[in-house]
């Protein structure tokens, strides 16, 4: 028995479901638009937190509690684990893609997706956020 390699199962496992209707470049196209989605709405959703955390710092500075934002957990675990996936689904799309086009969305997609996770991370381990059992 012959295995695929985990690239190629990263990225052809949704083919089956689409291929009677469009190209294969077509669909890396439609995939790398989509994720550069979830990278603008990461981006919405983590930055309005950094900014109503520094608000409130600036609100708050110089009381007892200097202000903070709150994090639900199950979120905070929801965008790291969307993060991580959607970055290995993008790179396994990148690796697979000749389209100029979807490899430039697929890089920059990419790039969002760490940064901002990054600075989630940061706030997460600084004082000015908080986590929260909702």
């Amino acid at each position: 028995m012959v295995f695929a390699p985990a690239s190629h199962i990263l990225t052809n496992w949704y083919w089956p479901l689409f291929a009677p209707f469009m190209p294969k470049e077509s669909m890396h196209r439609f995939l790398a638009i989509f994720i550069a989605t979830i990278a603008v709405i990461q981006c919405y959703g983590i930055g309005e937190r950094i900014i109503h955390a520094s608000w409130q710092w600036y609100k708050f500075y110089g009381y007892s509690n200097d202000g903070y934002t709150t994090l639900s957990v199950g979120m905070t675990i929801f965008t790291f684990a969307a993060s991580i996936i959607t970055l290995i689904w993008g790179l396994s799309i990148y690796e697979n893609s000749s389209d100029k086009f979807t490899l430039l969305t697929i890089k920059y997609s990419s790039y969002s997706l760490a940064f901002w996770s990054f600075l989630l991370a940061l706030l997460v381990m600084s004082p000015l956020g908080q986590i929260v059992q909702r």
